[in-house]
């Protein structure tokens, strides 16, 4: 098994260093992708030695991870990576589990891994918690199968699974992740969860660009699309 992690920044500034040295340990490359950052992002990952690619300008989470995705694809550099790891740039992830996400895909190599965060704990904002208890219903009614956290980016999957994938992925904010899992299923994969920590802190949180309004309206979108035109 030969895995690439796919990193996308946005204006996480220092935050992505100790993911990327910290993921380093667990992939055999890294492909990062700097969606138009404004602050010193593109510093850090120049320091970080990964392989970055630049968006001028702020196209959202969803069009970084297709750059990385038809990259890595179209790429002779990656031609023989057969596994991809998708982890946040800004350290909302612990990236020292992912060991625990590749032992699971080993095991179960038909299905998307996803990290599944415990998000009704009572500590965790009304707004994280609420949004994905909502969204957890209706995503894993469109997806046929029960997924406990829907929301996660930390996942592990097939180069297979992508190619298959990828064709029918629209570029967008945070919905695209929605899309994936929800084609994901539809291609006949598991979704297999696998617990991690839940890291909600105030750096973290400063540098999200999780829209609340515009990013669960265009997650419901597509949800409500694939529910009643299956599409």
């Amino acid at each position: 098994m030969k895995t690439v992690a796919v990193i996308p920044c946005y204006n996480v500034g220092a935050l992505c260093r100790p993911v990327i040295e910290e993921t380093r340990k667990y992939v055999q490359g890294i492909i990062a992708v700097d969606d138009g950052s404004t602050d010193d992002t593109a510093v850090h990952l120049s320091e970080a030695g990964v392989k970055a690619l630049t968006h001028v300008r702020n196209s959202g989470k969803g069009v970084a991870l297709i750059t990385a995705f038809e990259f890595l694809l179209t790429s002779s550099e990656y031609r023989d990576y057969d596994t991809v790891l998708t982890i946040d740039g800004d350290g909302q992830h612990n990236p020292n589990e992912t060991q625990r996400l590749l032992d699971a895909y080993a095991a179960h190599p038909d299905s998307i891994v996803v990290g599944t965060r415990e998000v009704d704990r009572p500590d965790i904002g009304f707004r994280h918690r609420w949004g994905n208890i909502i969204s957890r219903y209706f995503i894993s009614k469109a997806c046929g199968q029960y997924i406990p956290d829907t929301q996660s980016g930390f996942r592990v999957f097939s180069r297979e699974a992508l190619f298959a994938i990828k064709p029918q992925l629209k570029p967008g904010r945070y919905e695209t992740e929605t899309a994936f899992l929800i084609l994901a299923a539809r291609a006949g994969y598991k979704i297999f969860p696998v617990a991690i920590s839940t890291i909600y802190t105030e750096e973290t949180e400063s540098v999200s660009s999780f829209n609340p309004y515009l990013d669960t309206y265009l997650v419901f979108k597509v949800v409500a699309r694939s529910i009643l035109f299956g599409k």
